[in-house]
């Protein structure tokens, strides 16, 4: 973001410079039409995508310039005049340059801020109870752990669990449940997630099926016992590569 700023700074620098340039060397009697294309061109950047805008920008300043052209050609106007004319288009030209440059620059530091936001908002789940992994987190030291677990033939399996009730998921709940798998499971060996705002993620190596019915018996007597009833589901899956594993669960390795 640092840089993008610096350039938004050059941008805005060279454009005041412009607009200063063409009031003092351009007389205002031929230059108005540049500004009014200028404020246009303003309302037309703040509507529409950078795509669309450059698109514009390059209309302008080919139908401008060839208007200019065709002006010049049918009134026969001298060198010196024709210069004029020229420096008009060049600098209408450059000032809608530095505009698009200026406002693309602009929208994408918004939407760094905005995704910077997000992502704050995401992590900042994950900070109040130890232990409790982002999905990136998770992902990676899955990933490692399964090469360890291959090298040494070993078996992991994943396990999912789903508020089934959209009405009673919030965070207090998808909370405690995972203060709940993080007291069950084997804590520094086995790791767990918060995948979205319902579903918990655990990740449990060197185990075989009975050990994880084991670990899922004993999570589901501590839900129950604390939480009296919360409508849930469970879904179970050895693990291979944790691409593999996620899309047997329909999930997608998504990240922050």
């Amino acid at each position: 973001m640092g840089k993008s700023l610096n350039s938004l700074l050059w941008y805005t620098s060279l454009l005041v410079a412009l607009l200063l340039s063409s009031i003092v060397f351009l007389p205002i009697e031929k230059s108005w039409v540049n500004y009014v294309i200028v404020f246009i061109y303003l309302i037309v950047l703040m509507n529409t995508s950078s795509a669309k805008n450059f698109i514009t920008l390059l209309v302008i300043s080919l139908t401008y310039g060839f208007g200019l052209t065709y002006y010049c050609f049918k009134n026969g106007f001298p060198i010196k005049d024709q210069i004029m004319y020229i420096l008009l288009h060049l600098f209408l030209s450059a000032i809608l340059l530095l505009l698009w440059l200026l406002f693309d620059r602009l929208k994408r530091i918004l939407d760094e801020g905005e995704m910077l936001k997000l992502r704050v908002r995401e992590l900042e789940k994950y900070n109040d109870i130890p232990h409790l992994l982002s999905i990136n987190e998770f992902i990676n030291q899955a990933t490692i752990l399964i090469t360890g677990l291959k090298r040494r033939k070993e078996e992991s399996y994943l396990l999912k669990l789903n508020l089934v009730e959209e009405k009673i998921t919030n965070y207090s709940v998808i909370q405690t449940i995972a203060r709940i798998c993080i007291d069950t499971i084997r804590i520094n060996y086995d790791i767990i997630t918060r995948y979205d705002d319902n579903t918990l993620l655990i990740f449990l190596q060197n185990t075989n099926q009975q050990g994880t019915d084991i670990v899922l018996n004993r999570i589901k007597d501590n839900i129950k016992r604390e939480l009296v009833y919360i409508p849930y589901s469970v879904d179970i899956t050895t693990v291979e590569t944790i691409e593999s594993a996620f899309k047997n669960m329909n999930l997608q390795v998504k990240s922050l």
